[in-house]
């Protein structure tokens, strides 16, 4: 099932973010958010990459943002175990992938960096290697899978 191949996980660098906008200390947040120590810490370090919900909404309550706002929806690549550094690309679908990408992301007119672009597409050629799409990638997933990870849904 598809919903079950894909994880939120929280975005060290949107976290950091939201922090640095309240002026507060990783200390400070944990302690008014009622957490206990060094969780924020852990959780910037990538000890904790997926906190439980009642500890984001915590965390949220006193950042004043939406879950959304810091975390980031990717493949999860504990599922993809059986793909090796060493594979072999399947270019045509890799091209597809980059080709279709781009075009959504022009359509939509959302400019991306270098690493969300590169993390769309690797996700978006994933997915469909999982699924065995052939050489074309599947629209309607980038379209998806865009709106989701950029929070445009």
């Amino acid at each position: 099932m598809l919903s079950e191949k894909f994880i939120n996980k929280v975005s060290v660098k949107k976290l950091k973010s939201k922090i640095e906008q309240q002026g507060m200390s990783t200390l400070a947040l944990e302690r008014e958010a009622g957490l206990n120590r060094n969780v924020i810490q852990n959780i910037l370090v990538g000890k904790s990459k997926r906190p439980q919900k009642k500890t984001l909404q915590a965390i949220c309550k006193i950042l004043k943002c939406r879950p959304e706002e810091i975390t980031i929806y990717e493949y999860d690549n504990e599922a993809l175990e059986h793909f090796s550094p060493n594979e072999i690309v399947n270019r045509k679908l890799l091209n597809s992938s980059i080709e279709k990408t781009s075009n959504f992301l022009d359509e939509i007119k959302i400019e991306v960096t270098f690493e969300e672009y590169f993390d769309i597409v690797s996700q978006v050629y994933k997915y469909n290697i999982d699924n065995n799409t052939g050489d074309i990638a599947d629209q309607n997933f980038i379209k998806w899978f865009i709106k989701k990870k950029l929070n445009i849904i």
